[in-house]
């Protein structure tokens, strides 16, 4: 099979010029197709072809790619990598899963006020992921908020100044309690310090979307941002990928000025699977042939936090669903 660097374009892709008539957080609008220059759709078809062949023919060499990847429980026994999550008071509250805890050297440090700046005070169970290249987008992995974490995680959100909250979960007890103010009519509600309200809805097959402002109490300043909630199964992977594909073709006319917040339960598996398969479709387009290497994504992943695509069946999830968006980009395009 060829190798994608015979055949590589002279120069390096731009980003793709979008549409700007397009305002993602606009519920009412769908959005359009990418506009792909040639070289970005010859792209796409070589890294489709690189992908589906290694699907068929070589489904031993996936899974072992897979076993390579360092264990969750390995990385968790050195335990002063974990230290700001381990010192605070009442530690497990503040963590869904006790075994699922935010490197210090990465992790979502909250805003503290003089005097009060202990790190019990700025702790959240959140991690910033940084993605291959310096114009690519980034990501906070975070786990689901806990009624003991409501405010936190808006307070993260807030000053993060995140367009986009990717929900991957059930509401549960043990995976996500509802954090959204959707008990009342007015779909609004106090968190702490922060006021939210739902300004719109709208449910899109599988998935649905709002418009959420978010408040501080004593400030002016209103954040307003896209959440989008998909029911993905726990330790489970989609029968297809048409819904996670469905988001994505969303996020890609996002900004990428500011984090976008991506949790699931434990925020690791489903997590880390939909930012991996993201984060590969864009690296393609901009003609970054190391994303075709899976394995080495998620081991740079599993680096900045324990256990991202914790199971085999996510693992091949994401080949599968990058290959179906790579033919479905190219299949639209003009060229």
């Amino acid at each position: 099979m060829p190798t994608p660097e015979q055949n590589q374009p002279k120069h390096p892709l731009d980003p793709s010029s979008l549409p700007a008539r397009f305002d993602p957080l606009d519920l009412d609008a769908d959005p359009p197709r990418l506009p792909l220059t040639e070289e970005q759709v010859w792209c796409c078809e070589t890294a489709r072809h690189a992908f589906q062949w290694k699907l068929k023919h070589q489904p031993g060499v996936i899974r072992s790619e897979f076993d390579s990847l360092p264990e969750r429980k390995e990385v968790l026994l050195n335990t002063q990598l974990f230290s700001a999550a381990r010192d605070i008071a009442n530690w497990e509250a503040r963590n869904r899963h006790t075994d699922v805890l935010p490197f210090d050297e990465n992790r979502v440090l909250l805003q503290t006020s003089p005097g009060n700046e202990a790190s019990r005070n700025n702790y959240i169970n959140a991690s910033y992921m940084k993605t291959e290249g310096n114009d690519q987008r980034k990501f906070i992995a975070t786990q689901g908020p806990k009624p003991e974490t409501f405010e936190h995680f808006w307070q993260m959100v807030y000053e993060n100044c995140c367009p986009v909250i990717l929900m991957v979960t059930q509401v549960t007890p043990e995976n996500c309690h509802e954090y959204l103010p959707l008990d009342n009519e007015l779909e609004q509600g106090e968190y702490g310090e922060f006021s939210i309200r739902i300004t719109k809805t709208r449910h899109d097959g599988q998935i649905e979307l709002r418009s959420v402002n978010i408040q501080r109490t004593e400030s002016d300043r209103v954040h307003s941002l896209l959440h989008i909630r998909y029911d993905w199964p726990d330790h489970d992977v989609p029968g297809d990928s048409t819904a996670v594909r469905k988001i994505i073709n969303r996020v890609y006319h996002i900004p990428k000025e500011h984090p976008i917040v991506a949790h699931c339960s434990a925020g690791i598996g489903r997590t880390g699977s939909i930012i991996t398969i993201l984060n590969t479709i864009e690296r393609i387009l901009h003609g970054d042939w190391s994303a075709l290497k899976l394995v080495e994504t998620i081991r740079k992943f599993r680096g900045q936090r324990v256990g991202m695509v914790g199971r085999k069946p996510q693992y091949e999830f994401c080949y599968h669903a990058v290959a179906d968006e790579l033919k479905e980009l190219a299949s639209n395009s003009e060229h």
